[in-house]
């Protein structure tokens, strides 16, 4: 028999049982730390992504507006690079005074579509509806 008893062996175990649920805990909350963290990031990382295809999809659409201005029958803009990611516009004729406007932002696989329809006053161009969508 030890010379401290049979309770002091039950002292041990208990204390080594300790020292491993505190260490179990332990990382798991560090791992619960890590991917709030992670999900942190990947939210601000599509917000971004979001923000940047709306600017450019804008970007595009004034661009639209601006060339209906000076030419009624625009066509719309093919694909370019523009700001660190993608344009293009589509302009359709829908009666003889109104145009759908369809202007795109795209960047890293994100992409804005803006829609607006436009009314022709006296050969300005005038937004009636504005439309986004998002996504990938």
């Amino acid at each position: 028999m030890s010379r401290h008893g049979p309770f002091f062996r039950f002292q041990q175990g208990t204390a080594l049982l300790v020292a491993l649920v505190t260490m179990l805990v332990l990382t798991m909350s560090l791992l619960l730390a890590a991917a709030l963290v992670q999900v942190g990031v990947d939210s601000f990382d599509v917000e971004n992504r979001r923000l940047v295809t709306t600017a450019l999809a804008d970007a595009a659409m004034a661009e639209a507006l601006a060339s209906i201005d000076e030419d009624p029958r625009f066509p719309g803009s093919a694909e370019r690079r523009f700001g660190g990611g993608v344009i293009s516009s589509r302009v359709e004729q829908t009666a003889p005074e109104r145009r759908r406007v369809v202007a795109v932002g795209r960047i890293h696989g994100y992409r804005t579509v803006v829609s607006a329809e436009v009314e022709l006053d006296f050969g300005r161009p005038r937004v009636m509806r504005w439309r986004y969508r998002s996504g990938s």
